[in-house]
């Protein structure tokens, strides 16, 4: 992964995901607005959470409960179609072409610093979040 580190934290420091490089971040950010956009008004959550990076405590079910619908709807979508740079989405990602064969769709094609599923990951954090009345951050 390329780029700064970033992680999502929760406020009370005691939970937190690695993204890794922040090519992580922006391909899955990427993805989200290049193949959801007419999703964003069912997804009004997940979409303030990617352009702003915050999640507020009283946000964080609904958000994770939006990122669940991202994960089905990325899910009928092949991994190959994976968008880097929605600005630009015939850019490569830094791997290139090569995708594991394990990848089945884009929903399962990103992955934390510590190989979890991101999608996973980031419905972990926001839920736990919810319940200790936490924000989290893209830091």
């Amino acid at each position: 992964n390329g780029g700064d580190d970033m992680n999502l934290i929760s406020s009370d420091a005691k939970r937190s995901v690695s993204l890794g490089g922040s090519d992580t971040w922006q391909t899955l950010c990427s993805t989200i607005r290049y193949h959801l956009s007419q999703s964003e008004k069912q997804l009004p959550h997940v979409f303030a959470f990617i352009q702003g990076g915050h999640c507020s405590y009283q946000d964080c079910l609904t958000t994770a409960r939006e990122f669940n619908l991202v994960r089905d709807r990325l899910s009928q979508i092949d991994p190959g179609k994976i968008i880097y740079d929605d600005k630009n989405p015939e850019k490569q990602p830094p791997c290139g072409d090569r995708i594991s064969p394990v990848i089945t769709s884009c929903a399962n094609y990103l992955t934390s610093g510590d190989g979890d599923d991101l999608l996973a990951e980031i419905v972990k954090i926001l839920s736990y979040a919810a319940y200790a009345k936490v924000s989290v951050d893209v830091k």
